[in-house]
């Protein structure tokens, strides 16, 4: 079977909430949440390996957010290869809205990557 690489540039801590409604001005209390390691690639990543196949993970991490973002998906099993770079990765929020099946997101800026983070990716 072949290996799929994947490459996140701007990797996330991934938290998700249930909430029963969501109103701005007011406090919601989830009925269950997540947290994971995130962003486009390494969600794929995580999908192909959950389905069996062959997988590693190539992502710029940055602070102790990308410390935690590594430590997840190796933990999961997905190989990783880390490039560390300045700054600090960024919180990705999605509130899931029951009352109405509406999903909000906020999602952080990540940290600037510099040419010389593009050069070690390269």
């Amino acid at each position: 079977m072949a290996m799929i690489t994947t490459v996140t540039l701007n990797p996330a801590v991934d938290r998700v909430y249930v909430v029963p409604s969501l109103e701005l001005g007011h406090i919601a209390r989830p009925l269950m949440s997540s947290v994971s390691g995130g962003g486009k690639g390494i969600n794929v990543s995580r999908a192909i390996h959950r389905l069996g196949g062959s997988t590693e993970a190539i992502a710029l991490l940055a602070g102790t957010s990308g410390d935690w973002i590594a430590d997840s998906i190796t933990h999961e099993g997905i190989k990783l290869h880390r490039l560390d770079c300045a700054g600090e990765s960024r919180t990705c929020i999605a509130i899931m809205d029951m009352s109405n099946g509406l999903q909000t997101e906020l999602n952080e800026h990540g940290p600037t990557i510099g040419v010389d983070d593009l050069d070690i990716l390269l």
